[in-house]
């Protein structure tokens, strides 16, 4: 009796032992990989200016305003993509100016393009499946991001290419694009549970720059959002 309790007991503390170990698996899993869904809006007292930074980086250059009335996901030259999934300045199908498409080069007529990709979105919409992100702004205007680290290319209005990749890693959505003549434009999203605030962290490089630019932004949950 001794020895066939002995073994149910060692059964069952080893199927427990499993048991645990998938529990934890299945926890750190989630912890890597937490939510992004819900819908935002930009808290400005807490998030960079980027008119601000990008004076700074040019140490007091005279440089042309900020775009009003375009957001990067929104109407105009800010539009969709040929392939209906908008959200991207400059890129083909959204009816902008011949101006927005920019020629590169490196001259400061060229700065209002990549301003336009500087420019955060006030308010934003994220919904996430398990293998996709969706990041829409008010209008409706959807980008969706395959998470993992696949290049998906589309032709700017300048005629070059936008090459754009995203991958989840330590916990974090990480979207790189890739803007031609205009430079690179990385962005970094993730979650403060302290405050259930959405964390973009942006950085851009381009020749148009005598520096990288570093942007963080904080997002507050939006009233009445999801």
């Amino acid at each position: 009796m001794m020895r066939q309790y002995s073994r149910r007991g060692g059964s069952a503390l080893f199927a427990l032992g499993l048991g645990l170990l998938a529990v934890g698996a299945g926890s750190t899993g989630r912890g890597q990989n937490p939510s992004l869904a819900g819908s935002w809006k930009l808290n400005a007292e807490k998030s960079d200016k980027a008119e601000d930074k990008i004076r700074e980086a040019a140490r007091g250059d005279n440089l042309p305003p900020m775009p009003e009335g375009r957001t990067r996901a929104g109407r105009g030259g800010a539009g969709g993509s040929r392939r209906g999934g908008g959200g991207d300045p400059g890129v083909g199908g959204g009816g902008g100016s011949r101006g927005e498409g920019g020629s590169g080069g490196g001259g400061r007529e060229n700065m209002g393009p990549l301003m336009l990709y500087m420019r955060p979105l006030q308010q934003l919409v994220v919904t996430q499946s398990d293998s996709t992100v969706t990041i829409s702004d008010p209008s409706g205007t959807p980008r969706t991001y395959h998470a993992d680290g696949r290049k998906v290319t589309e032709e700017m209005l300048n005629g070059e290419q936008l090459e754009i990749t995203a991958k989840s890693k330590g916990g974090r959505l990480q979207i790189e694009r890739k803007l031609g003549s205009l430079g690179t434009l990385k962005e970094s999203y993730s979650i403060n549970p302290a405050g259930h605030q959405l964390i973009v962290d942006v950085t851009v490089s381009s020749a148009l720059l005598p520096r990288t630019i570093e942007l963080h932004r904080v997002y507050d949950p939006a009233p009445g959002g999801m």
